[in-house]
């Protein structure tokens, strides 16, 4: 089956290129993002972050890096409703890099209709995050 995509639209960030692929190449550095109200248990190495929420447990692991251009993390096989996600970025300037996040996603056929918009949605909530960080 064909995984649902969606695309965020391109943000600016602030920052170089090289330093931004630093801090997303280190997941531990994604704890620093969850509210403590969020109520997760997360445990996480420089390549690999295990979440625990609501009953549920998923492994998030970096599957490809390209210098300063490309992070790619994915879920591993066989996770109920796994993802992979792109952060694509491209200098622009000293400080300043285009950045944008892909995501596929396996979701039952039933339920793209109504996660489609949602994850929409949120992709580009995460994109805006993106230039909020202090990296």
């Amino acid at each position: 089956m064909k995984p649902l995509e969606a695309v965020s639209k391109v943000v600016k960030i602030g920052n170089s290129d090289q330093r931004i692929f630093a801090y997303w190449s280190d997941l531990r550095n994604i704890q620093r993002m969850i509210p403590p109200e969020a109520d997760a248990e997360i445990n996480a190495t420089e390549d690999t972050c295990t979440v625990t929420a609501k009953g549920m447990t998923f492994v998030v692991k970096i599957l490809e890096k390209e210098e300063y251009k490309l992070i790619k993390l994915g879920t591993e096989e066989g996770t109920k409703m796994g993802f992979t996600a792109w952060l694509q970025l491209k200098s622009l300037s000293e400080y300043e890099t285009a950045g944008r996040i892909t995501i596929h996603a396996d979701v039952p056929l039933l339920m793209r209709p109504m996660l489609k918009g949602k994850l929409g949605e949120g992709i580009n909530r995460l994109a805006d995050a993106l230039k909020m960080i202090p990296y």
